[in-house]
């Protein structure tokens, strides 16, 4: 599951790097769209 995160991550798959996330940073972003946003801005 790790290295399919950081695989959807270095492909900038945002969307389905954020079903694989920890429910400590679901907490953070709630909303799918606010995780994907975030993360374009970060590597992008």
């Amino acid at each position: 599951m790790v290295e399919d995160f950081y695989q959807y991550e270095s492909e900038a798959e945002f969307g389905k790097s954020s079903e694989l996330i920890s429910s400590e940073i679901k907490q953070r972003f709630p909303n799918r769209a606010d995780y994907v946003q975030y993360r374009e801005h970060v590597f992008l």
